[in-house]
């Protein structure tokens, strides 16, 4: 049921401040025909092909790892204005994080997040996830939530999901199922109409077409990669 556990941490985080999949992974990807330094992004021209740098970690064509030595996961699912081969990279490793009794009950971590688009470069370490207190008995361990995930147009990571004169808030929350997996869903809620004043509106007011977006499960299943 959409409204249970996750609802609860939806909330907490406003005042906290299968979709098609590529098959690029582990083909033999040599980029796209070049010449001199006219590739994008980390790419490089080498024999007429735009291709990652030596010892770089190429995860689709010219789409270069940005690090080497961070604990990092990928996700290739898509959906239209949600998310779109999405790389997220911890300055710490998660499973190295320790508790007590009186710790805050989310956790900020930070990292770096971007997608496909060959300029999304040079990012300084910022928030990108949150980890939830494990001792509460109504969520599940390993939790972790991405409140901002970038969609395939979007350089910069966004907390909106957009549909005509609407929009909504949207972020993933899921959970560590062995130290190389994350699965979860994204999930849309709390929508308004742009053209008015009224806040957010309840479901039974949002167009048909919007009423079934949000009902809908999107799963995405990051792997580690490093």
């Amino acid at each position: 049921m959409k409204y249970n556990i996750w609802f609860t941490l939806l909330f907490s985080l406003l005042f906290y401040g299968c979709p098609s999949s590529d098959d690029d992974m582990g083909s033999g990807l040599t980029g796209n025909e070049c010449q001199s330094d006219s590739c994008e992004g980390l790419a490089i021209c080498d024999d007429g092909f735009c291709q990652c740098p030596p010892g770089v970690l190429e995860v689709a064509p010219k789409f270069c790892l940005q690090s080497w030595n961070k604990p990092t996961f990928i996700t290739y699912d898509q959906y239209n204005n949600l998310i779109d081969t999405l790389v997220i990279e911890f300055e710490v490793e998660p499973f190295s994080h320790t508790w007590k009794d009186g710790d805050n009950y989310y956790r900020s971590v930070d990292g770096r997040m971007y997608n496909r688009d060959p300029w999304v470069i040079g990012q300084l370490p910022h928030f990108v996830a949150i980890l939830p207190y494990p001792g509460d008995p109504n969520i599940p361990v390993d939790t972790i939530i991405i409140p901002e995930i970038i969609d395939k147009p979007t350089r910069t990571s966004t907390r909106y999901y957009y549909y005509p004169k609407y929009s909504c808030r949207k972020n993933f929350v899921g959970a560590f199922t062995d130290r190389n997996t994350i699965e979860g869903n994204i999930y849309i809620y709390f929508c308004q109409d742009n053209g008015t004043d009224e806040g957010i509106l309840p479901d039974s007011l949002l167009p048909a077409g919007l009423q079934e977006e949000i009902s809908r499960t999107y799963p995405v299943t990051f792997k580690r990669i490093l």
